[in-house]
């Protein structure tokens, strides 16, 4: 009880009308739950009391020391004359013979003063009984692996946590209490997904979540939660109580997991496109076996009325040569010479489907990539507008490889290089060896106008061409004999830029023995 509210409403200010006062003071005393006295200052003689002080003896006349606490003197913790000597209220609450007083000591008039006893026994043993349970369940939190948190949600600052939390965290209790929770311990990331979070357990009252604590030293501890919420008598939220437990291991077990599942993918997916692949490729060659066999057929077919035309427009030459046409000769001898351009056009693209489509076995042997170039530029001589750039490093750049089918391969790219700059422009053939993957790179380079982005993949299809004239046959052609060698051919282009098409060739180490081609 606080003294200020058994404090009497006025002093007496003279000693007149004492009788009436003292009746009001009894009956005010007679009416308080403790023991309470009116003394006089220094002698402290009961001058009045309540019916609680008179049952223990208390009674005017005597003293509130042999009356209360039988003894013979004053008592050694009184505050009496403190109250006399500053005319102040004075309390003190003390344990003598193994029970629990609060005392009230207020002034009254110059001589006399009121003195309240209250047996405080019941509730300072509740009080020890709680601090007792305080400090088992304290020491009951401290003795547990889990991390035990709580904050206020008013302050949003910690008012208890276990040992755990201290010794994970590495933060001490004074730097605990003083941190604003749960910002001090989250990252950005994890700060708004536990505001959601919090939102929502403050509606539903649990919750379970996953955060990543950061530590004093800046180290994480990723962390479980089972989050609670304590509300008051009138059902708000004032407390929320957050029990984390380590999952480092478990998470290192998770990633494992992951890791082999993403491994076990990327591996199915490779042998999903490894299979891609080779039914691409497999229907590659069945579409060249079948064009093969076609192109084979037409010749056949084609060569003997286009053998028969070619031998009398040969005859009709002879007898216009003799003028022994009509005066019409000229204008037939003008159709006999345009015939025969397009017979040799016809004989010639049957001559290259024939070529292109026959891909013989690989013989493969040391071969020189330069020798290989030139002798293509012999055979396929350049206009004077066309520059060539050959850039081959190291030199002699040596490649295990069937030499004829390279320079079929080199042949094929240079002839559509050439037609791409359309009579004036610029050619670069490049090649490196890169040691980390044991890989030659080949490149030919022209700056004519590009491939359209939406036929780039249409480039190495078997019988797509962008040329007027074109069989559609020799990129695809490249690209099986590339293929056959264990390698690739890739096509990038820029519109207005030119093209590059890239060959990567394993790099096989060359023995002595071997001989260059």
């Amino acid at each position: 009880m606080n003294y200020k509210d058994v404090l009497p409403k006025r002093q007496f200010s003279t000693t007149q009308g004492r009788d009436n006062e003292f009746l009001i003071h009894k009956t005010l005393l007679d009416n308080l739950p403790c023991i309470a006295m009116i003394l006089k200052k220094g002698t402290r003689e009961i001058v009045a009391s309540n019916k609680a002080a008179r049952d223990i003896g208390a009674v005017p006349g005597k003293t509130c020391f042999g009356t209360c606490v039988n003894r013979e003197d004053k008592c050694p913790f009184c505050l009496a004359p403190e109250v006399w000597a500053t005319n102040e209220p004075r309390r003190l609450e003390v344990k003598y013979r193994g029970a629990y007083y609060e005392g009230i000591w207020v002034p009254l008039s110059d001589d006399l003063y009121v003195h309240y006893i209250f047996d405080i026994s019941e509730r300072e043993q509740a009080k020890e009984t709680l601090q007792k349970e305080k400090i088992f369940i304290y020491a009951a939190l401290d003795s547990q692996i889990d991390t035990f948190f709580v904050f206020d949600t008013a302050t949003w600052k910690a008012i208890r946590w276990n040992k755990a939390f201290r010794n994970v965290s590495g933060y001490t209790d004074e730097e605990i209490a003083s941190l604003k929770a749960p910002d001090a311990y989250l990252s950005n990331e994890d700060l708004n997904k536990a505001a959601i979070f919090i939102n929502k357990v403050l509606k539903k009252g649990t919750g379970k979540i996953e955060l990543v604590l950061i530590c004093k030293d800046g180290s994480l501890v990723p962390t479980e939660y089972l989050v609670s919420v304590v509300k008051n008598k009138e059902n708000h939220n004032n407390y929320i109580i957050c029990i984390g437990r380590d999952i480092t291991d478990r998470k290192k077990v998770e990633d494992q997991i992951k890791n082999q599942n993403v491994l076990l993918e990327k591996a199915v997916q490779e042998k999903q496109q490894e299979m891609e692949l080779l039914m691409e490729r497999l229907i590659r060659q069945e579409k060249l076996a079948a064009v093969g066999q076609i192109s084979g057929n037409i010749a056949h077919e084609l060569r003997n009325p286009l053998g028969a035309i070619k031998q009398s427009i040969f005859f009709l030459n002879r007898l216009a040569e003799t003028d022994k046409l009509e005066s019409a000769s000229v204008k037939v001898k003008e159709h006999l010479d345009l015939l025969k351009k397009e017979i040799d056009e016809s004989d010639r693209v049957i001559t290259e489907l024939l070529k292109s489509t026959k891909i013989g076995p690989l013989e493969k042997s040391q071969t020189n990539l330069r020798s290989v170039i030139e002798k293509v530029l012999e055979r396929y001589p350049l206009e004077k507008n066309i520059q060539i750039k050959i850039d081959l490093k190291p030199g002699p750049f040596l490649i295990w490889a069937d030499p004829l089918q390279i320079r079929q391969v080199i042949l094929n790219l240079l002839s559509n290089g050439v037609q791409a700059v359309s009579g004036s422009g610029k050619i670069t053939i490049s090649a490196k060896k890169t040691a980390k993957n044991k890989i030659c790179i080949i490149k030919i380079q022209d700056d004519g106008p590009g491939v359209a982005p939406e036929n780039i993949g249409k480039v190495f299809e078997p019988l797509y061409s962008s040329k007027a004239k074109g069989i559609g046959l020799g990129l695809s052609i490249c690209r099986q004999i590339i293929e056959n060698h264990g390698g690739s051919i890739t096509l990038t282009s820029k519109t207005g830029k030119g093209t590059t098409v890239s060959i990567n060739l394993p790099e096989v180490k060359i023995r002595p023995a071997d001989r260059v081609k």
